[in-house]
């Protein structure tokens, strides 16, 4: 069993790395914008396919002007991804907006 997870989580990472070459052979000229962070945090989701997660109705192309002030998974979404956004998959945006999602349904207010 252990095995199967490891191997659907390096099929998933070659699909993360496959996506960027794709962008970059693409033409994508903002590849200084695939920092570590970035990299890392796609990495991070990697296999991490939460289906208890919703994923937002406009994470494919959101309008980072229009956001909420609590409760808003765009508020979770640094800068740099969201200059590149259009450049990502769609199941790369799928992952990154559930997980800003899971954060945003997680703030605590008093």
């Amino acid at each position: 069993m252990q095995n199967i997870v490891i191997n659907n989580q390096a099929i998933s990472l070659q699909s993360v790395m496959n996506d960027m070459a794709m962008s970059i052979n693409q033409g994508f000229k903002g590849i200084g914008s695939f920092t570590p962070e970035v990299i890392l945090e796609m990495i991070k989701m990697v296999g991490s396919d939460d289906t208890t997660q919703e994923t937002p109705k406009d994470y494919l192309q959101p309008n980072w002007n229009a956001t909420n002030r609590i409760y808003e998974w765009k508020n979770y979404i640094p800068k740099v991804q969201q200059e590149i956004w259009n450049t990502f998959s769609d199941r790369q945006k799928s992952l990154l907006a559930k997980e800003a999602n899971k954060k945003a349904m997680n703030e605590s207010w008093d």
